[in-house]
């Protein structure tokens, strides 16, 4: 997948002046606040759509500041380089939290969890909060692994391409957010819940621990004075100051949830 407008290799002592953001997450960088904020500060915007490709530069310290899936930070989570500075509010009620439903088709007659074991899983990526690790995290409660549970992790387009890929019969059950599935009638139609996970973090603004104080302080008055206009695909709009124990919570769940099984 491409990274687009990725600024070109640098050495280590030589900062990136780039906000790396998930493509997917509509970040509002051509909003004139953030091109005006961009341009004081001599950074430009990179959408990446790999996460992947994202989580290594940022790994590698190649980018100074980064909006990203909770789940991406948490392979950053022990990375002395970065600090985060703000969580995203859920544009459907306003708050720091997400919910993500387990589906099935009703055509498939599968009513609980226990039925899809063996079956195939439509996942974003491995670094979503919400189809990849939130499975996990369900998992976890029945003392299973995502792993050893279904029989095939099948990689479809995001949101509401995953719930498209499960009615056409490319995978048994996905994992999405709860509002992308309620924004569409046709998916109460043709799926069923089986399971759902709550108070899931939302993304998150990361900044390099050596950024300046001054472009620090603007990106916080920029991240909480403005709420974008909401409109039908908005996911994320606005943000608070980052929500540590939600976030750390979410991190040690995950931990177990991926911990290879003992014997």
């Amino acid at each position: 997948m491409p990274v687009h407008d990725s600024p070109q290799p640098r050495s280590a002592s030589e900062p990136s002046l780039a906000l790396a953001h998930d493509g997917n997450l509509n970040l509002p960088v051509d909003d004139p606040a953030w091109r005006d904020f961009l341009d004081r500060h001599g950074f430009h915007a990179a959408a990446y759509d790999d996460m992947a490709k994202l989580t290594v530069d940022l790994q590698q310290s190649m980018r100074a500041c980064a909006y990203l899936p909770a789940a991406n930070y948490f392979y950053l989570r022990d990375d002395p380089s970065y600090e985060p500075l703000a969580s995203a509010l859920y544009a459907a009620d306003q708050t720091p939290n997400l919910s993500s439903l387990l589906v099935v088709t009703k055509s498939s007659g599968i009513t609980t969890i226990d039925q899809l074991r063996g079956r195939r899983l439509g996942y974003a990526h491995r670094y979503c909060t919400t189809s990849y690790f939130a499975p996990a995290l369900v998992l976890l409660e029945n003392h299973d692994t995502i792993a050893d549970f279904f029989a095939e992790l099948v990689q479809v387009p995001p949101y509401q391409g995953q719930i498209d890929c499960l009615v056409a019969g490319r995978v048994d059950a996905t994992m999405v957010q709860e509002d992308v599935w309620r924004k569409n009638p046709a998916n109460a139609e043709a799926t069923r819940v089986v399971a759902r996970r709550d108070n899931l973090p939302t993304p998150l603004v990361i900044v390099g621990k050596d950024t300046a104080g001054e472009f620090k302080e603007d990106l916080r008055r920029l991240l909480f004075s403005r709420r974008p206009r909401i409109t039908p695909t908005t996911l994320f709009s606005g943000f608070v100051p980052y929500q540590r124990q939600q976030v750390e919570e979410f991190f040690a769940a995950s931990v177990r949830a991926f911990a290879a099984p003992t014997n």
